[in-house]
């Protein structure tokens, strides 16, 4: 079957919304749409709470989910690259960690594949493939928000918003620049805990003290502990239940580059076509026209905000 990709983005937004009971929202499909000028031209749906509710919810066909970490990437905030991998560990663990009742957990499992050799995040239309790739960005990127702290990328199937791969982007120089003597650690465990929950499917909560928060005070980043409304979202997204049994994860060198996606989409093709009795099917995965991004931003000595845009994916010679 012939799958297409959509694209979701957003916009900054320096609301603040009063907490309130369950205020996580959940990513959806459907994306806000601007003109040139930044005008919206079309908005999604929301419910009271103002979160998005058209679309599809984001999802993952499989709780056995993997990372890897960008070879280098570490030292543009004076960290090993094995201790970046330690502190995405640490940041998904918290979020496995917590209690949705009865001493139960959200049912995913999240496995690092270690350091991986990639300069940049990319996409490989053979969907199976894919990893979702942590890096620490020298230069941030022209096409993203230079307030942005962070950046999540998700591409998924625009019929029902199965997920296929979610690529993290950290602003080192911002990072540098807004926590000059802050202990770096602490502050990456920070920005990559929020990070980590749009990876797992959670949009920006209404809540302002949750760590998924839309907005929040400037030095009310480092420390910031996961509230019952982000455990709500989590919990909701990945319901307890038998724990999953996941294999070790691993990683195809067609998650990373585009020449072996290329040979691994030909394969596809030619497999396929066999299958059928010389009758030419699309693959599975078709090139995507783009993905959801999710953005930690934060404004500097006033309100930080934790912000989604648009972005056009890349296609990677694929």
């Amino acid at each position: 079957m012939v799958r297409r990709f959509g694209l979701l983005g957003g916009f900054a937004c320096c609301v603040l919304w009063a907490p309130q009971a369950s205020a996580y929202c959940r990513q959806h499909s459907c994306q806000d749409e601007f003109d040139t000028h930044g005008n919206p031209t079309y908005e999604c749906a929301r419910d009271e709470q103002g979160c998005i509710i058209e679309g599809n919810e984001l999802f993952y066909s499989s709780p056995c989910l993997s990372y890897g970490i960008a070879k280098g990437t570490g030292q543009n905030l004076g960290v090993s690259d094995k201790t970046l991998n330690q502190i995405v560990k640490s940041a998904f663990a918290r979020w496995k960690a917590v209690d949705c009742g009865k001493g139960k957990h959200p049912s995913f499992d999240m496995q690092s594949v270690g350091v991986v050799a990639t300069d940049e995040p990319s996409y490989c239309r053979v969907t199976d493939l894919n990893l979702g790739v942590w890096f620490l960005d020298p230069t941030w990127p022209k096409k993203l928000d230079v307030s942005a702290l962070g950046y999540t990328t998700s591409t998924y199937a625009q019929d029902d918003a199965e997920v296929f791969d979610a690529d993290v982007e950290i602003n080192a120089a911002k990072v540098k620049q807004d926590f000059a003597g802050a202990p770096i650690e602490d502050v990456l465990l920070s920005i990559v805990t929020h990070e980590a929950g749009h990876v797992l499917g959670l949009a920006h909560s209404n809540d302002a003290d949750a760590v998924m928060a839309t907005s929040y005070g400037r030095f009310d980043l480092i420390g910031r502990e996961l509230t019952q409304d982000d455990i709500d979202g989590v919990c909701s997204i990945y319901p307890p239940g038998d724990e999953p049994t996941c294999s070790a994860a691993g990683v195809s060198e067609a998650a990373l580059d585009p020449d072996a996606c290329n040979d691994a989409f030909v394969e596809e093709v030619e497999s396929r076509n066999q299958e059928q009795s010389g009758c030419a099917l699309a693959p599975r995965g078709t090139a995507p026209n783009g993905s959801q991004s999710a953005a930690l931003g934060m404004g500097l000595g006033l309100i930080g905000t934790w912000a989604a845009r648009r972005r056009t994916r890349r296609q990677s010679g694929c």
